[in-house]
């Protein structure tokens, strides 16, 4: 096998990128040592393994290439699959491979253009499920908007592939002409702020039946009403969700592991665990925990992040809830999935059904935009 200094390498921060295309940070949540990637529809495959510092070996036709960064198939457009741990991958776009700063592993980013990259998060977030051509479009169009108001929120690329930002999994069962088409439809279009920006929106799988604004819940710039009721008279939009209404049981030494992990603070004896401040819409800001040395506060985004990590994410599935105590125990009473901020998934699909056009769910969900 013949060993080459690369050749082919590129300094990641300055490719230009056009104002069609984005960056994305995939695969990072596996921590990946190794992988394989190759083009769709050629034979031809390579092989890339984390070495030490800020190296990755390219195994590439019986040649070994020792680089920093390296463009597969010398930067082209295209259709690629990526294996990890025995599992594809396919994502649609320009595929580089480097170490990340301060980590040890064969970090992955695909630049795609826009409309791919709508597409393509379109399959994450839906995964299938409360899809119609109508929400499909109010979808892409949140999507695509918060894709351009949170370029480089990672500094050098834009966004990763997590709930973080926006789902991006690259799941092939779970590709779909629909959302390629929605995507299509629906293509440049954005939501703008007064100033003609684009404005700083979210979306969640379920509100509970009371969508608000992020500015209610992170107290940040307030772009639309403070809380809108997502349901009629007849019921809630989203209730057929299955986190619509949900009850889950967390442990007191759960809590314990969890401030000791986040904060560094050790807690000994009973506790108690309570809610603090709550945003209009029922958003839990702040969890208190009380032992015997004083009380812990800590921001509810904090906890629940760090419970999920380590506990798994479905157990709080939202921070609308209420807590009582049961023995040692904490049972949590809540409603909905995720933030609830902005767009509901399983509202509009609700609305979708009842004959919104996507336009129309648009201005339902995020009411304070200009027309």
């Amino acid at each position: 096998m013949r060993v080459l200094l690369s050749a082919v390498f590129f300094l990641l921060l300055s490719i230009p990128v056009s104002a069609e295309s984005i960056k994305i940070r995939v695969l990072n949540i596996y921590h990946p040592k190794s992988l394989e990637a190759l083009q769709l529809n050629t034979a031809e495959k390579i092989k890339v393994r984390y070495v030490k510092g800020d190296n990755i070996e390219i195994i590439s036709n019986n040649e070994k290439i020792i680089t920093k960064q390296y463009l597969l198939n010398s930067g082209s457009y295209g259709e690629y699959e990526i294996r990890l741990n025995g599992k594809g991958y396919i994502y649609k776009g320009k595929v580089m491979f480097f170490v990340p700063p301060a980590e040890k592993e064969a970090g992955v980013i695909v630049e795609m253009d826009m409309e791919d990259y709508v597409a393509a998060s379109l399959d994450g977030e839906l995964e299938g499920v409360y899809s119609h051509p109508e929400s499909d479009k109010a979808l892409a169009v949140a999507i695509r908007t918060y894709a351009e108001k949170n370029r480089q929120r990672h500094g050098y690329y834009d966004l990763c592939d997590l709930t973080h930002c926006q789902r991006l999994n690259g799941r092939p069962e779970l590709k779909k002409q629909s959302n390629i088409k929605a995507a299509f439809e629906t293509r440049g279009i954005i939501l703008k702020d007064k100033q003609g920006k684009p404005a700083d929106i979210y979306f969640s799988g379920c509100c509970g039946g009371k969508s608000e604004s992020a500015g209610n819940v992170w107290r940040g710039e307030n772009n639309i009403k403070s809380v809108v009721r997502c349901g009629s008279a007849s019921g809630d939009f989203c209730e057929k969700h299955i986190f619509y209404r949900w009850e889950k049981k967390i442990k007191a030494s759960e809590i314990r592991s969890v401030v000791k992990g986040s904060m560094g603070e050790r807690i000994s004896g009973s506790i108690d665990f309570m809610t603090g401040d709550t945003s209009p819409g029922g958003n839990v800001r702040v969890i208190k925990i009380k032992h015997k040395k004083g009380i812990i506060e800590m921001a509810a985004d904090r906890f629940i992040s760090a419970y999920g990590k380590k506990y798994g994410w479905a157990n709080i599935p939202s921070r609308k809830f209420t807590v009582t105590k049961k023995g040692s125990d904490f049972i949590l009473k809540g409603q909905g999935a995720g933030h609830g901020c902005g767009l509901c998934l399983a509202g509009a699909y609700a609305l979708a059904l009842k004959g919104f056009s996507y336009q129309d769910i648009l201005k339902f969900y995020y009411p304070g935009m200009p027309e």
